[in-house]
């Protein structure tokens, strides 16, 4: 067709290939691999949408072109694993396998947080909101013969510890979800840990 789209004739049917169609897009960074590893995307109530990838952080602003960040003071953006907005609209950034701590965006300037601050010496796998907008860190090490350091909540500037001293059954934490009764959930590298009514 004039337009594109392909037509498609066998013995048993007939197929339309839309190449017209714009519902998907292909977008990748290049040829280097790792750019490509997609790990994360965040799209912030601004409409800013973030990406993290293998190698950087991409940030798409509509209408205009994407912005790549490889460097954030002298720490390479490598193995980005988690993306998360916080309540005042301020980004975090972390990685399961390259740098301990998270670093947040304020829309102006990278601020890093790590033991000084509270938030342990682990790496970071996932950042994850609940359902009052308190940012939970879930710790990896860098090798699966290590332990982390369980969850830490964020919550008015002050970090909080959640490990197996309070229950959880590993310290290597994966995933958090918070259901509408308020039950948080944690999947741990040992099973998944319910905490329920205190």
């Amino acid at each position: 067709r004039a337009n594109g789209d392909l037509w498609l004739q066998t013995p048993n049917r007939l197929s339309l290939y839309k190449a017209s169609s714009r519902r998907w897009q292909y977008y990748n960074y290049g040829y280097d691999n790792a750019k490509n590893h997609i790990n994360e995307i965040l799209q912030a109530r601004d409409g800013v949408l973030w990406v993290a990838t293998g190698y950087g952080l991409h940030i798409h602003r509509p209408g205009k072109p994407a912005e790549t960040i490889y460097k954030i003071n002298n720490t390479r953006l490598e193995g980005i694993t988690g993306l998360a907005e916080d309540r005042e609209g301020n980004i975090w950034v972390s990685s399961g396998g390259n740098f301990s701590g998270a670093y947040r965006w304020d829309g102006s300037a990278w601020k890093y947080f790590g033991v000084r601050e509270g938030l342990g010496k682990s790496r970071i796998h996932k950042i994850r909101s609940d359902r009052s907008g308190r940012l939970w860190f879930l710790t990896l090490q860098a090798f699966a013969t290590e332990t982390g350091e369980g969850a830490y909540i964020y919550d008015n500037g002050t970090f909080t510890q959640w490990s197996t001293a309070q229950g959880l059954l590993n310290n290597r934490v994966y995933a958090f979800v918070e259901s509408p009764d308020s039950t948080r959930w944690f999947g741990t590298l040992a099973g998944i840990s319910r905490w329920r009514n205190g």
